[in-house]
């Protein structure tokens, strides 16, 4: 057990796990606010007698979607395509839209031009084409986010990171 000194006082403390040593609360806040959004909904939508094996499948895919969001600085394609997966295998577009999302916008904050490119063409497309392909009803509409989010992500990512002139004198 490796323990060290990180107080003036003297006192020691263990530090933290190296993959979650990079969490503050700029990257806590935002995955705080997914978990409690996806909390909420499966809260609304939940059943209690056979529904209640579909709620815990909804439990399973936001806690896996947290994770992976926990990890995307550490590694954000990783945790793309992990969200990805859940997000094929389970079916719950209300719960893990949002993390695939802002995994995508870490992957073009983190990664480089032309990897942020391909895994916005990626998600785009499984985004757009699993509703079709499990049989989900599908309107105009929620074709028109679904080709339009990811590519926001990227742009908003990729914008973040920008190089800004100093403000001021």
């Amino acid at each position: 057990m490796t323990r060290t000194q990180t107080s003036i006082d003297g006192t020691w403390q263990r530090p933290p796990p190296l993959l979650f040593r990079h969490l503050g609360p700029t990257a806590l806040l935002p995955v705080l606010a997914i978990g409690l959004y996806g909390i909420a909904w499966i809260a609304l939508h939940a059943s209690a007698g056979r529904g209640a094996t579909h709620t815990a499948f909804q439990v399973i895919a936001l806690s896996e979607s947290i994770v992976a969001l926990l990890a995307r600085r550490k590694k954000p394609l990783w945790a793309l395509y992990g969200i990805l997966v859940m997000y094929i295998l389970v079916d719950l577009q209300a719960i893990t839209v949002v993390p695939l999302l802002f995994a995508l916008f870490t992957v073009a904050q983190v990664a480089k031009p032309a990897r942020a490119a391909v895994a916005a063409v990626v998600t785009t497309s499984l985004v757009i084409a699993i509703p079709y392909a499990l049989g989900n009803p599908v309107t105009m509409s929620n074709d028109a986010l679904r080709l339009v989010l990811p590519p926001v992500a990227v742009l908003a990512g990729l914008w973040s990171t920008r190089k800004r002139p100093p403000i001021g004198p």
